[in-house]
């Protein structure tokens, strides 16, 4: 009889309680991507999250680690065995030995596994290291008619462009039948591909700008030119590892002041949140390198200000924890103060600033603000 894996076991008892991914993942407080890489038994639930996953499914850790053991377990009644006693001295100095010899090979078992563990995830880390630019996310579809979809990031282009491969197992389809790619943006098509042959499967290649609010669908056509649209992928969790936040605002230790004779001095803070991806142990993939801050009078550049934000300031710190375990802790956001001094034309009504930041993959972020405006007496 074929043996469930644990990832079989946990999307068994999923639909048992009939819960989708998504909503199990909301229920643990995981991603859908988690819960889609147990079922397909890519990774294992963590302690915690296999304590929670008992606790929800009302079954124990071992039901989940071992489903196969459920089938062995069950009483045999059609063959009934004669009854052997196992409590002699003979057989308990046999347990006795077993015992001992089976905890001392499940060490060892253990001991080797998390150094094959943590080896696995050095030599991860060091080839994402390697290939910056390229990322492969597992994205479990909403929709029934899309059994595995492999969304692969091949190129991350300095004009700002996304390059994706996608690859998805359809679970209905007919002779004759095509797809094509479709990207939409707030309900507008703004990328319709070629259509293509379907043989139970379908792949193909598109391009987007760095920037939210975009979904992906794949349009299906029969024969008879009917068609409907298939929900793929919300692209923004894709897009933000690319993407730089930038935001500005006025300091509370050093804030704007107008004074009698015209200078106006102050400081700016460049708020820099990073894009990195929760896919890997560690893939920092959009961090500043450089950037400078401008400010105008009404049109006019009076001033420029460099900002020093080194790409190292956003790498994670290592944190030790008390049982041993070894965790990253990200830096989500950095400001860099710029403080100015500037003299005011007498005839300006307005004070702009212009912060403009180029991160590692060569792309140029820019975002505006009034620092003052001139009120009417």
């Amino acid at each position: 009889m074929h043996n469930k894996t644990t990832g079989q076991q946990i999307a068994a008892l999923r639909r048992k309680a009939k819960l989708s991914q998504e909503a199990l993942a909301d229920q643990l407080g995981v991603s859908r991507q988690a819960v889609s890489k147990w079922e397909s038994d890519s990774a294992l639930p963590t302690t915690e999250n296999l304590a929670e996953l008992s606790r929800l499914f009302q079954v124990s850790a071992d039901q989940l680690l071992r489903p196969q053991d459920e089938v062995s377990g069950e009483e045999n009644t059609s063959h009934p065995s004669p009854k052997i006693s196992f409590l002699s001295p003979k057989w308990c100095r046999f347990w006795k030995i077993a015992l001992h010899t089976a905890t001392g090979c499940a060490l060892v078992f253990l001991v080797g596994w998390n150094v094959w563990q943590q080896q696995q995830l050095t030599l991860l880390s060091q080839k994402l290291q390697a290939l910056p630019g390229s990322q492969i996310v597992y994205l479990p579809s909403s929709d029934s008619g899309i059994l595995d979809l492999q969304l692969r990031l091949e190129q991350a282009t300095a004009d700002g462009q996304l390059l994706f491969t996608v690859n998805c197992t359809l679970e209905n389809w007919n002779e004759g039948d095509q797809a094509r790619l479709v990207l939409q943006k707030e309900g507008q098509s703004v990328y319709s591909g070629e259509f293509l042959p379907v043989l139970g499967s379908f792949s193909d290649q598109f391009s987007m700008p760095v920037q939210d609010g975009y979904t992906l669908y794949l349009q299906l056509q029969n024969p008879q030119g009917e068609s409907h649209m298939l929900t793929l992928a919300n692209m923004d969790n894709q897009v933000r590892p690319y993407r730089l936040g930038l935001s500005l605002a006025n300091s509370s230790i050093n804030p704007i002041a107008l004074h009698t004779d015209g200078r106006l001095t102050g400081e700016i803070l460049v708020q820099i949140e990073p894009g990195y991806s929760e896919e890997y142990p560690y893939s920092l993939c959009t961090a500043p390198v450089s950037g400078e801050v401008i400010l105008f009078a009404d049109k006019t550049q009076l001033a420029q200000f460099p900002v020093e934000c080194p790409a190292e300031d956003f790498e994670p710190d290592t944190v030790y924890q008390e049982d041993g375990e070894v965790q990253e802790a990200w830096v989500t956001q950095m400001n860099y103060p710029v403080p100015f001094e500037v003299k005011l034309p007498q005839d300006a009504s307005s004070l702009t600033v212009l912060a403009r930041i180029t991160d590692t993959n060569g792309r140029v972020w820019e975002e505006e603000a009034v620092l003052w405006q001139k009120t009417n007496a």
